[in-house]
């Protein structure tokens, strides 16, 4: 039991995760109400931080499959044989930026039809709650589930698949919860909306591993 839990410790973990914000979904308005003032409104409203988070995830995101995608093509006159796993790494990180911050991200925020934080009644807005895995109708485009700006912090761990270098989950960890936590005092994003933004980039991370790379973990002995 103790060898399965140690193997499978992501899935407990989302699974408790979906469990938790299911049977309290009200977990979402009370973590928002942490940054919020009934008079000033959310504490990082219109700043410098949540402007820059959102000008850079804006251009970013756009931005990274252009870039991969010439990377790709120039690789193909790369003939020497050290050079066919540094293809696979290409392709490793294509799959991942593709799958999760671009395709995972616009499908969620189109279809879940939940509105932000700042535009429900519970804080001065007129749209009505949507809790986290629920279908809503307050929303027909660019909704708050999932946030993309999480989530391209989150991709960095992707790195760590294609340097060897654990430590990039660290840091892609903390550029994810940190650009989220930006979100969610600006009252533009629930904190499930960045919780729930790391599983598909890691999700997305096993397959391309296990597909690209022959293994859905991190080998050290790979450079």
């Amino acid at each position: 039991m103790l060898v399965w839990m140690k193997r499978y410790w992501p899935l407990l973990l989302l699974l408790t995760l979906q469990f938790a914000f299911i049977l309290r979904p009200g977990l979402d308005i009370a973590f928002s109400a942490l940054f919020y003032d009934p008079v000033d409104g959310f504490l990082l409203r219109d700043s410098i931080a949540a402007r820059l988070v959102e000008t850079t995830s804006s251009l970013l995101g756009p931005a990274l499959l252009p870039l991969l995608a010439w990377l790709l093509l120039a690789s193909l006159y790369w003939r020497r044989k050290g050079e066919v796993l540094l293809r696979r790494k290409l392709w490793f990180l294509f799959v991942v930026v593709a799958l999760a911050p671009m395709m995972a991200a616009s499908l969620l925020q189109a279809n879940s039809g939940r509105a932000h934080p700042q535009d429900i009644q519970a804080f001065a807005g007129s749209q009505q709650f949507t809790p986290a895995f629920q279908s809503g109708n307050q929303c027909s485009t660019h909704c708050s589930f999932i946030s993309r700006a999480a989530t391209l912090g989150f991709a960095l761990i992707a790195l760590a698949w294609t340097l060897a270098q654990r430590h990039w989950i660290v840091i892609g960890l903390c550029v994810g919860a940190t650009v989220g936590l930006v979100q969610v005092a600006a009252g533009t994003h629930f904190v499930s909306d960045v919780v729930f933004g790391f599983w598909p980039v890691y999700g997305a991370c096993l397959v391309a591993g296990w597909l690209l790379l022959g293994t859905h973990r991190i080998d050290m002995a790979r450079r």
